[in-house]
């Protein structure tokens, strides 16, 4: 294992405590930010021909849009911690790991 992808793990466990830590309210402004970004990105990807990246986005955005309309809409299902592992491992597997920081950052920055 290059020290890469020990850099790139070690981040992903990072932003996975931050998030699990973060209180609901501010969990969902993270994911909201994180969809708002993704949506840009597929638009590049299609524009560029890259269809397959466009379609990962397209299914990470109905995953999280699911959860929160579950979670926002009085059906809370208690599947913050699967939400957030699935998340992370997604942007992480499809180098979208900054851009989930940059959400993240954007809406607890740390002290």
């Amino acid at each position: 294992m290059d020290s890469s992808t020990i850099d790139r793990k070690a981040l992903a466990s990072r932003t996975v405590d931050e998030l699990r830590a973060l209180p609901t309210d501010l969990f969902h402004s993270v994911l909201l930010r994180y969809c708002a970004d993704l949506t840009i990105s597929a638009r590049m990807h299609f524009v560029d021909e890259r269809f397959q990246a466009a379609r990962d986005c397209n299914e990470t955005l109905h995953r999280i849009l699911g959860f929160l309309a579950n979670e926002l809409g009085g059906k809370a299902s208690g599947a913050k911690d699967s939400m957030i592992e699935m998340v992370v491992a997604g942007a992480e597997h499809q180098r979208r790991l900054s851009m989930l920081r940059k959400a993240l950052e954007m809406v607890h920055p740390r002290e």
